[in-house]
């Protein structure tokens, strides 16, 4: 068994050749032409090839894939030894995937087939052409609202219609002035030149719709139509890559607070409501309303600035209460004898060392189910009580703030 390292580009590529043993047997830049990479790979059968994901890659892969080979495609994001090298060349990040490959530490991306592949296409320029005649509206709007008064005025009374048939008509009649006229009938012709785009590319999803059965299925969910029903079914492809809901929500960023961390404000909250989910046990805890709750104190090694990770106070926000203590620690601090099933991730959460326990665990898998979509009632729910502890704490900031 061969593994190759392919660095893609647009015009060429370079592969490196290892054998089973580790050694490199060969490397070489060519063309991204059949002809050329056929002989360059003619002496390395069986093989399994690997690239980084890109604009192109799929040409490459399919080639490849065609030629006899197992074909992995990397994500460019996570190959920190690529990313990360301080000298980069072709020939170097081509050893560093095949090396990579050899030693299975891939982390692949999912691969669409073909014809998934055309249909994307098919939606993604139609979205180009709303996203272009959005664009056109807003220039439209922008110059008619630099225009004297009495067309102002006229055109609020429209607004509701600006662009029906008959507001079409009105803003092709307005008194301006010869420059702006000129200007203005040439948006309003390009508008109607991206509404035939669009016109055109909703003939071609129709079609998509009759062919997919997925999104005639979707289309039974109230609030989905046809286009939006071949949107939703195109990129999911194989609803099977999946492993959990949680992670089908993470792909369609349909997730509280992912598309906002990152912000000090919100990163401020996140860790806040893990430490007052971890003092109240928080849900999923195991501890019934009546018993005792660990407190932070319980869960944390005081520890100096200098040993606070970047999860804490290096991003600008309060320590969570386990930022003192290394992965190994955690695991071993949050076992326990308690069986524990949490509503969010709906399995037992065991380990090699049995149960984990309610020390800190509660905020963890809560912490971790806000993030993932899987309950939104905790963040809403630890803010409450954050607030509530915040006025018996400062009762007069708290009404000067009111």
């Amino acid at each position: 068994m061969y593994f190759i390292g392919v660095d893609h580009h647009k015009q060429v590529s370079v592969m490196t050749v290892l054998e089973e043993d580790g050694q490199e047997w060969k490397t070489g830049r060519m063309p991204n032409l059949r002809s050329y990479v056929e002989r360059f790979l003619e002496d390395c059968r069986p093989f399994t090839a690997v690239l980084e994901a890109g604009r192109s890659s799929y040409v490459m892969a399919d080639l490849l894939r065609d030629l006899g080979g197992e074909v992995k495609i990397a994500n460019a994001l996570q190959v920190k030894a690529i990313a990360h090298a301080r000298i980069k060349t072709d020939k170097r990040d081509s050893r560093t995937l095949a090396h990579l490959l050899r030693a299975n530490l891939i982390p692949e991306v999912y691969q669409r087939g073909e014809w998934n592949r055309r249909a994307q296409r098919v939606m993604r320029m139609r979205a180009y052409w709303v996203h272009k005649q959005t664009e056109v509206k807003n220039k439209v709007r922008a110059l008619l609202a630099q225009q004297r008064e009495d067309v102002r005025l006229e055109v609020e009374k429209r607004e509701s219609g600006l662009f029906s048939s008959k507001g079409l008509e009105f803003l092709a009649k307005l008194p301006l002035e010869s420059k702006e006229k000129e200007v203005l009938e040439d948006l309003l012709q390009g508008y109607k030149e991206i509404q035939a785009h669009i016109k055109k590319s909703d003939g071609i999803v129709d079609a998509l719709y009759g062919e997919m059965e997925e999104a005639s299925r979707i289309d039974t969910v109230p609030g989905f139509a046809k286009t939006l029903s071949v949107l939703v079914a195109v990129e999911i492809a194989d609803v099977k890559r999946f492993a959990r809901a949680a992670d089908l929500h993470s792909y369609a960023g349909v997730i509280p607070l992912d598309a906002l961390i990152g912000r000090e404000d919100v990163s401020r909250t996140h860790h806040q409501a893990r430490e007052q989910m971890a003092e109240m046990g928080g849900f999923g805890s195991g501890l019934s309303g009546d018993q005792e709750r660990p407190g932070v104190a319980d869960l944390v090694q005081s520890a100096g600035p200098e040993k606070r990770t970047e999860r804490g106070q290096d991003r600008g926000g309060p320590s969570a209460p386990d930022d003192h203590i290394s992965n190994t620690d955690r695991e071993e601090r949050i076992y326990s004898r308690s069986h524990e099933t949490n509503g969010c991730l709906v399995f037992s959460l065991t380990g090699p060392l049995g149960s984990r326990s309610s020390l800190g665990l509660g905020a963890e898998i809560e912490c971790y189910g806000a993030h993932h979509g899987a309950d939104r009632r905790v963040v809403q729910e630890a803010e409450a009580a954050m607030k509530i502890k915040r006025r018996k704490m400062y009762p007069r900031t708290c009404v000067s703030q009111s």
